[in-house]
């Protein structure tokens, strides 16, 4: 039997209380996506630490044993990963209220940690598996444009009210055994061609570094995962700086753009068959 129930949790930060209402599937869980398993007293504390996992994007939670299962999907319209589990319950991410996370809203922890309140602020701890950052979408980004010709589209934007696009009429990553290999070909736009420089490069983490410097980490410099070089000339995983700075190549970077001391305000990055 599928319900749905309807909890309302307290959130307390400091002297304000919210009341934050979450709904679960009762009966049902997610199978096939579990990353990993913590205990739990209760299904909503289940979900507060989904809100503050990247990598999460539902869990399941077994009543029986008090476990609380993460998840790197959620089913979305379809119903076919669901399987009947009398007792327990199942929650997708996108349900969640964006005040689920507390003070670890929009919080800068990397994809292989969770962000941990403290008082009126947050702290990163890892994640309880080896997960290599943000390796979960790429795998799944490599599946998707293995199966047959795509572009990538990146949309940008500044501070001032200005945009601009890159597009590759040829892109795709390689499998994990190569690090995700980045494969882009074919720019035009009105940003500047900054991607090509990158072209060819495996997929750099803070844990796993495959840059072409020896004695350096670009990723753990730029604090920032992406397919670095020596370093870089796009960096659209950079710290979110606000703009104008004096830090070189710090920040969401696009060089042809904007230079090497402008930090982007937003960017998107999407991929269309073709």
């Amino acid at each position: 039997m599928n319900r749905l129930t309807i909890l309302l949790v307290f959130l307390f930060a400091g002297a304000i209380c919210e009341i934050v209402v979450i709904k679960n599937q009762q009966d049902v869980i997610y199978n096939g996506h579990v990353l990993f398993m913590v205990s739990m007293l209760m299904w909503s504390l289940c979900a507060q630490l989904c809100s503050r996992v990247e990598v999460c994007k539902s869990i399941n939670f077994l009543a029986w044993n008090k476990t609380c299962q993460i998840n790197d999907a959620e089913p979305g319209e379809s119903t076919s990963g669901f399987i009947e589990s009398t007792g327990n319950s199942f929650v997708a991410a996108s349900t969640f209220p964006q005040q689920l996370a507390g003070q670890c809203k929009g919080n800068d922890c990397y994809c292989n940690e969770a962000c941990m309140p403290r008082g009126p602020d947050y702290y990163c701890v890892p994640l309880p598996i080896k997960l290599s950052e943000c390796s979960t979408r790429n795998n799944f980004i490599h599946l998707l444009t293995s199966t047959g010709n795509y572009t990538l589209y990146i949309h940008l934007e500044d501070f001032e009210g200005n945009s601009a696009y890159a597009e590759y009429f040829e892109f795709s990553l390689g499998d994990p055994a190569t690090d995700y290999t980045l494969n882009v070909k074919g720019y035009c736009g009105s940003a500047g061609d900054s991607l090509t420089f990158h072209n060819g490069t495996m997929f750099s983490t803070i844990d796993n570094d495959n840059d072409i410097r020896s004695r350096f980490s670009c990723a753990r410099n730029f604090k920032g995962a992406w397919w670095y070089k020596a370093c870089h000339q796009a960096n659209l995983n950079g710290e979110y700086l606000g703009g104008l700075h004096t830090r070189a190549r710090k920040g969401i970077i696009w060089t042809a753009w904007k230079g090497i001391y402008y930090s982007l305000k937003s960017t998107k990055m999407m991929i269309k068959r073709h």
